[in-house]
Order: C-alpha cells, then sequence, then structure tokens
C-alpha cells in the first residue's frame, strides 16, 4: 500500500512539465504570447491552489471536531466506532486533497520557471512598470498574427500544393503594406525551410525522388508566386 501512495503522489500532476512547457505555455508562437500565456496559467493555478488550501483547512477543522466527539464519547464503544469511522474517511479525502494540491505546485513551478524564462527573452525586470509591460504586449501582436499568418499558409500550400486560403487572402487586403511585406519574408523562411528538408536529390546520388521529395521541389517551386502577395492581391 505504501508503494502505492507513492506512486499516486508521483503522478499527482495532471500535466507533465514536457506537456506545459511545450504544448501549453510554450504553444504560442512568440515570446509575448508565451509571457501572457504563462500569466495566464499562473492566475488559473493559483486560484486552484487557493480553493485546494480552502479544502484542506475545513477538512482539518472537521477532524479536529471529530476527535472532539470521538474523546466525549470514549464510554460509549458503538458510538466511538462510528466516529472511528468518519475519522478515517476525512482523513482519505484528507489525502486526495494534498495529492492536488501537490500537483497544482508542480503545475505552478512549471508555470513559473517558463514566466522567468519569458521575462529574460523581453528583457522584463523588477523595475520594469505595468504600463510598459502592457504596451510591449500590445505592440508585439503585429508580430505574433504575422507569423501566425505565415505558418498557416505554409500548412495550407502544404497540404493543398496551392496559394493562401482565402482567409489568409482577405487578411492581407486589411494589412499595412509595410507588415505585408514582413509577412511575405516570414513564409519565404518557413516554406524554403521545409522545402530544403524535403527536397534533397543530392542526397540519393539520381535515384528517382520520394514522394516528400517531390512534395518539398513542388512547395519549392510554389514560393515565388506565393510570396508576391500584394494588397488587393494574390
Amino acid at each position: 500500500m505504501d508503494n502505492i501512495k507513492r506512486y499516486m503522489n508521483a503522478c499527482s500532476q495532471p500535466q507533465s512539465n514536457y506537456a506545459i512547457q511545450n504544448f501549453v505555455d510554450g504553444s504560442q508562437l512568440t515570446p509575448a504570447r508565451r509571457f501572457r500565456q504563462s500569466v495566464i496559467e499562473l492566475e488559473i493555478a493559483y486560484s486552484g491552489k487557493a480553493d485546494s488550501e480552502y479544502d484542506i483547512a475545513v477538512l482539518n477543522l472537521r477532524i479536529k471536531k471529530l476527535k472532539k466527539k470521538l474523546y466525549n464519547t470514549r464510554d460509549n464503544p458503538d458510538r466511538s466506532e462510528l466516529l472511528n469511522l468518519k475519522i478515517s474517511r476525512q482523513y482519505r479525502r484528507l489525502e486526495a486533497f494534498n495529492r492536488t494540491m501537490l500537483g497544482r505546485e508542480r503545475e505552478i513551478l512549471q508555470h513559473e520557471q517558463n514566466l522567468a524564462a519569458c521575462e529574460i527573452e523581453l528583457g522584463f525586470n523588477n523595475d520594469t512598470t505595468e504600463d510598459e509591460v502592457y504596451e510591449l504586449l500590445q505592440n508585439a501582436e503585429a508580430e505574433y498574427y504575422l507569423v501566425k499568418l505565415a505558418t498557416d499558409t505554409a500548412a495550407h500550400i502544404i497540404a493543398n500544393n496551392g496559394g493562401p486560403s482565402q482567409g489568409v487572402s482577405i487578411a492581407l487586403q486589411q494589412m499595412p503594406a509595410c507588415d505585408i511585406s514582413r509577412f511575405k519574408d516570414m513564409l519565404n523562411g518557413v516554406l524554403h525551410s521545409v522545402s530544403n528538408t524535403l527536397y534533397t536529390p543530392a542526397l540519393h546520388g539520381g535515384e528517382s525522388p520520394s514522394a516528400l521529395e517531390t512534395l518539398g521541389r513542388q512547395i519549392a517551386e510554389a514560393t515565388t508566386p506565393i510570396t508576391q502577395v500584394t494588397t488587393g492581391k494574390t
């Protein structure tokens, strides 16, 4: 039973550190968005921890009251036995809440580490004011949407061997010319990275290219016309 309890404590964290780092906080495309996500997750986790602390405090009070009743009914075996059962039940619940608390604390630690890394990346320190943080996060939104549009368009091209989706084309028509230029550069970088990885005929000594290499060549060939996007035209 002791082994099982240790295993239960070891498995108390709902999300692994890897999942939190790569698919929760780290799932965002830009440092500013990763910072925001870490803050949001920490707010939720802190609230959950406070709820667990409340539940644990309430259970401890219940156990204390039951023990007092048990002492006052020590001359009544049946009543004492019933109270002992109730106390045991409360202790089991307390163990479960303590495991929940342990899991929350472990997740909080990982979120805090992710947030600290984002602070360094963004240049935040103890002297950075709330207004400065707000202004940086607002100014960084353009970068986020440009990266998102570029990666979404690259995925669409890879999946359909064609141009940008209608939604991306409409979004580009609504963007400033300077941002469209940045979008082109980002998309070029993403597509060339993919095509260079997939299309490597020199590695095969003249053998017939694989399906992946053929796709890579098609992506490379599609890059030039796709990145000639201008306002209102594709």
